[in-house]
Order: C-alpha cells, then sequence, then structure tokens
C-alpha cells in the first residue's frame, strides 16, 4: 500500500496542477473525475492499512464538530461533484468533543465515501452534528439505494461487501475508531430509502454515554 501511496501522490498533485489551467467543460469534467477515481484509491489503501496494522493511541484534543464536518465537506467536494451528489453540512454552532480529530476524519471519510458510492446516479448528502446530554452525535445521511436487513447485518465484517471493487474495510475501520473513542455506529437504512449512520461520541475518550452507558475504554 505505501508503494502504491508514493506515485498516487504524484498524480494527484499533477492532475490537481492541470486542473487550475484554462480547459474547456469537457476537459475539467474528465479532470474531475480522474481526481475523484484517485480519491477512491486513496480510500482503499487507507482503509487496507487501517485495518493490517493496530490503532494507534489517541491524540485527543477539543473539536469543533462544524468545523470537523466543514473540512470533511471540502475533502469530498470533487468526488461529490463528480457523482453529481450535493453536499450539505448541518451543525449546531459550538459543538465541541475530545476527540483524536485526525481518527475521527478518517472515520467519517470512509463512511462519506461509500455513501456517495452509494447514489451512482446522484443525490444528496447531509453531514450534521448536534450536541447531547454528555456528548454529540453525528450523522452521515444518503438518499442513495439503501440496504436491506441481510446486508445491514453483514455491514462492518471485513471483506463482506456487495459493492463491485469494494473491500467491507471502511466501515469496520470506522467502527473500530468510534470505539476506541468509547462511542458507537448505528446504521439505519432500507432498500430504495437511503441510509443514516449515526455516531454517537461521549464529550470525552473513556467518558459516559450519552445515555448513560459505560464507554468502551479499548
Amino acid at each position: 500500500a505505501h508503494e502504491i501511496r508514493n506515485p498516487l501522490t504524484a498524480i494527484k498533485g499533477l492532475v490537481q496542477l492541470l486542473a487550475r489551467g484554462d480547459h474547456d467543460e469537457r476537459t475539467m469534467k474528465r479532470l474531475g473525475v480522474v481526481l475523484a477515481e484517485v480519491g477512491r484509491v486513496e480510500d482503499t489503501l487507507a482503509a487496507y492499512l487501517g485495518y493490517a496494522r493496530p490503532l494507534a493511541a489517541l491524540r485527543p484534543a477539543p473539536i469543533d464538530l462544524g468545523d470537523l464536518l466543514r473540512d470533511l465537506a471540502a475533502l469530498l467536494e470533487g468526488r461529490a461533484g463528480a457523482a453529481r451528489v450535493q453536499l450539505r453540512v448541518l451543525a449546531e454552532p459550538g459543538i465541541t468533543v475530545l476527540a483524536d480529530r485526525q481518527r475521527l476524519q478518517e472515520a467519517l471519510l470512509n463512511l462519506a465515501s461509500n455513501a456517495i458510492e452509494a447514489m451512482p446516479d446522484g443525490g444528496g448528502l447531509d453531514l450534521r452534528a448536534a450536541a447531547i446530554a454528555g456528548g454529540a452525535t453525528i450523522d452521515v445521511i444518503d438518499d442513495g439505494r439503501g440496504m436491506g436487513p441481510e446486508q445491514l447485518a453483514r455491514l462492518g465484517t471485513p471483506f463482506e461487501t456487495t459493492r463491485p471493487g469494494g473491500t467491507g474495510l471502511g466501515v469496520a475501520h470506522a467502527k473500530a475508531v468510534v470505539a476506541q473513542h468509547g462511542g458507537r455506529i448505528v446504521h439505519t437504512s432500507a432498500p430504495g430509502r437511503g441510509t443514516r449512520v449515526t455516531l454517537t461520541l461521549p464529550a470525552e475518550p473513556g467518558g459516559a454515554l450519552p445515555d448513560g452507558e459505560a464507554a468502551d475504554r479499548r
């Protein structure tokens, strides 16, 4: 994965440089597709690396979840545009948790990328954050094809996926990261009705979950 990542970074940088030039609309769309596909390969590499190595120790710091989601939307902008997916960030101001920003962003990037993949004909992707007693929630909501009970039951199992070219590692990695923070992930979905992924996080790693349960201290 590391050997692939280095030339991929060079390719991405050169395509981004080309995209800044003056091109016709057709060429710009093609460059956007290239960047989106590079991003997809990067996500796959990140998923394999995250699964293959043990979770690193957390480096918690105060995080404004609204800022985190806006940064995430910026990362997804090119891919979402190529897929004709409209991104919306809805976050109450001042929602702060103590968490490892990089690891949490990796988890959300996996989940949001899956949401975009579930909307091959375009659609809407909402990234929401809300404060609740003892912590906060983050929702990743798409209006894509959705999943049935059997798919939901297998979700998060490594190498179990119905998506062509998928690995099943993105959700597994996201669940591990959220559990490491003492939180949990719940998927709600139905065929043809989209999917909502809800992350519930305590105010700080190892703290009490919002429903009063003890947080997972792994």
